[in-house]
């Protein structure tokens, strides 16, 4: 892009790379929609993220989940993928 190398070239190449990872962002949400575009992808299982911490003062079933959920571990069905991501706030399953 640039043939200097001074701030204008490295400005130039930083645009370029904001393009291209918006670019990639675009593709990734094409991918997910689905040729249908049937619309956003979301899991609808409730047991995947812990409960909301007031309600486990209020709620022993809530409680229970929390437990199960950092004792056991998430349980992935049968055909479909797990990678944990390491994140500065903690772990993220993708």
């Amino acid at each position: 892009i640039g043939k200097n190398g001074d701030c204008f070239d490295r400005y130039l190449v930083r645009m370029e790379e904001m393009r291209q990872s918006a670019r990639i962002m675009r593709q990734c949400v094409d991918l997910l929609l689905g040729k249908e575009s049937t619309g956003p992808v979301s899991n609808l299982d409730g047991k995947v993220v812990p409960p909301k911490r007031q309600a486990m003062k209020r709620s022993m079933e809530a409680l229970i989940h929390h437990f199960k959920l950092y004792t056991e571990g998430y349980r992935v069905p049968a055909g479909e993928v797990y990678a944990a991501v390491e994140a500065p706030k903690g772990e993220f399953g993708v």
